[in-house]
């Protein structure tokens, strides 16, 4: 035989809030986990206002409106919406409310709204992390766009220094038609770092030549780096192909020589180098199946 007590029993144990409420906000009936939701137990709830309770967050009080409109406009029976909140541990929490209005005789008072609220904040978290993944790839895309159409600009300056050169009379001509190949050629390094950095192929590994990337990272600090920090360089030309992504290296050396930089106020050496190292327990997944070394 079941109790007539079971309904609120199941209720009290509820992972979601339960409560009802006046038109203006005022809680009459709370039940359910509220120290989940608000560290606050549901007895001393009751007779606060809701909307005290989500005062914790500005924002609030333009989703409480927003709440307040839909019942008032009586066009759905249901009506919802977010709230970011203090949560158990006074951290924030976001919850959803759904609410409807109800009118019953045998309650005081009877124009009441029964609502229900509950924890969203891991669907939360799935969206802010696909927003940032959107986010991400907008910008590869902007970044790809952006080196297309540096690569359109300097194409004909590197094509017409190098017809020119040919054409200088004199020295002071000559130089300054370096000046501008050398200038566009720099240029052009930076269109394809952009554009590599866009492709967005993390994930991706293939046989690469550190030399390239060495080299690449080298222009970049040669180019940027303050003048009072002198660069070193030791690639040797027998250095062995390795299998890793090329953008996620480049980024890595290119790090650790800020970080150099950063140590080195005052001005300093900056050495970048590399050798041949063969580690003596290679990843399992790359054993045979390259022809290269897994780095």
């Amino acid at each position: 035989m079941s109790s007539p007590l079971l309904p609120e029993v199941l209720l009290a144990h509820s992972g979601a809030l339960h409560y009802l409420r006046t038109p203006s906000g005022e809680l009459t009936w709370v039940s359910g986990n509220s120290n989940h939701f608000l560290g606050i137990d549901a007895v001393k709830i009751v007779g606060t206002s809701l909307p005290s309770l989500l005062a914790a967050h500005s924002a609030n009080g333009q989703h409480w409106q927003a709440l307040q409109e839909a019942h008032d406009q009586d066009e759905e029976p249901e009506a919802q919406a977010e709230f970011e909140v203090l949560g158990e541990r006074a951290n924030s929490l976001w919850i959803e409310v759904r609410e409807s209005r109800i009118n019953d005789p045998r309650l005081s008072p009877p124009d009441q709204i029964v609502g229900v609220a509950f924890n969203i904040n891991d669907r939360k978290f799935r969206e802010s992390h696909v927003q940032q993944a959107q986010r991400l790839e907008n910008l590869g895309l902007l970044a790809a766009g952006i080196a297309h159409d540096l690569n359109n600009i300097l194409a004909p300056i590197i094509i017409a220094s190098s017809i020119m050169r040919p054409l200088a009379q004199d020295a002071r001509h000559l130089r300054m038609i370096e000046i501008l190949q050398t200038s566009a050629e720099r240029g052009s390094r930076i269109e394809r770092q952009i554009l590599g950095f866009s492709r967005n192929n993390e994930g991706e590994r293939g046989p690469i030549d550190p030399r390239h990337i060495l080299r690449e990272v080298l222009l970049v600090v040669q180019e940027t780096f303050p003048r009072n920090i002198q660069i070193d360089d030791h690639i040797p030309n027998d250095l062995d192909q390795v299998s890793a992504n090329p953008t996620q290296i480049h980024q890595l050396l290119l790090n650790l020589c800020i970080n150099a930089r950063d140590a080195m106020p005052t001005g300093g050496i900056l050495t970048l180098s590399g050798e041949n190292s063969r580690g003596t327990s290679p990843p399992a997944e790359f054993v045979g199946s390259h022809n290269c070394r897994d780095w």
